[in-house]
């Protein structure tokens, strides 16, 4: 699955393919899962290892909603609690491919180890995402 990540001064883009959660996504994706088991299978895991990636990221509501803000998951399941219950109930006892997404970890733990980037990139979200950003325009242009 084509993965990208794209680091800039003070932002970062990391681009995933996208994936609906519904009803169906946690049979479907464990009978695929199962079916790279299969010793008759020559793959690398593909779907297992996009599985437990996208897991690694969604910890609590508030990253289900940043990846659904970011078209990453299309969320049909209601709350973003569920969707992370999914996750954590699919990623059980998982055995991705440790090579499959190891570039771009390694790619983002350097960019986030870059301490000026890290707190640039935390500036840049405080401001520009802020409810406050726009009542504050005027008063600093008069400054």
């Amino acid at each position: 699955m084509d993965s990208t990540f794209c680091p800039n001064f003070c932002k970062a883009t990391l681009k995933l393919p996208p994936i609906k959660v519904d009803h169906y996504t946690a049979p479907n994706l464990m009978n695929l899962m199962a079916q790279e088991m299969c010793p008759d299978l020559m793959n690398d895991f593909e779907i297992t290892s996009y599985v437990s990636f996208l897991n690694s990221l969604i910890e609590k509501a508030e990253n289900v909603k940043e990846l659904r803000d970011a078209g990453v998951l299309g969320n049909r399941l209601g709350s973003n609690k569920t969707v992370v219950k999914l996750f954590n109930k699919i990623n059980t006892k998982l055995v991705p491919n440790p090579e499959q997404y190891k570039e771009l970890k390694h790619r983002i733990q350097e960019h986030s180890n870059i301490a000026w980037t890290t707190n640039m990139a935390q500036l840049y979200y405080t401001c520009f995402n802020s409810r406050h950003w726009p009542s504050l325009v005027p008063y600093s242009i008069l400054v």
